[in-house]
């Protein structure tokens, strides 16, 4: 124990009389407050909400993302389709040039000089977005692509309405736009002459 530590108070009118010092008051210890009571219903209703708006923005976002790329697209689209437009008679031109050679090589073959400047002209169509559409011996004949300039008669059936010669090659834009279709003599199917029994050919 602590040692007790006595005062001496001397009386005016009498003998000192020992004081013994007060003890200390007890600490009162104050109860612990309760924790609020916890809606457990409430907060999952709040949490179901919350995940349902944001399912919510994100589509929003998804939509705004695609319609973004769609602007972008068409705006693409607009520009090289106007492109386009500007640089056809530029085309067609390069294409009549490159007719014109190519009608008087057949009558100077060996001429190397038309051959270069042939070969260059095609070049400038190929850097301007031309694209050549020289169809084969045997394609089916399609009249959005090909124009019948003539027609060839063949005993094979399977070579009906198909290509028989190109007279002139077809013209596009890289992407698919005609700009001229490609010439071309059409087989037509005939019948064979059946001759009769006497070697004659029948009329």
């Amino acid at each position: 124990m602590d040692d007790v530590v006595e005062e001496t108070v001397e009386d005016e009118t009498g003998p000192v009389v020992e004081v013994e010092p007060e003890a200390p008051a007890a600490e009162v210890e104050e109860p612990e407050p309760e924790a609020p009571a916890v809606d457990v219903e409430a907060l999952q209703e709040r949490l179901a909400a919350a995940e349902r708006r944001a399912d919510e923005l994100a589509t929003i976002s998804r939509r705004q993302s695609d319609m973004v790329d769609e602007l972008h697209k068409d705006n693409r689209r607009l520009r090289d389709g106007e492109l386009q437009q500007a640089i056809a008679p530029l085309i067609r031109g390069l294409a009549r040039v490159t007719d014109d050679l190519h009608r008087i090589r057949l009558s100077r073959p060996d001429d190397e000089d038309l051959a270069h400047i042939d070969t260059r002209v095609r070049e400038a169509l190929h850097d301007a977005g031309a694209v050549t559409l020289m169809p084969q011996f045997g394609d089916a004949f399609d009249p959005r692509v090909h124009h019948a300039v003539g027609s060839a008669p063949t005993h094979d059936g399977d070579l009906d309405r198909t290509v028989a010669e190109v007279r002139r090659e077809g013209l596009a834009i890289e992407g698919g736009k005609l700009l001229r279709p490609a010439d071309v003599v059409v087989h037509r199917y005939v019948e064979p002459e059946i001759l009769n029994p006497t070697g004659d050919e029948s009329k």
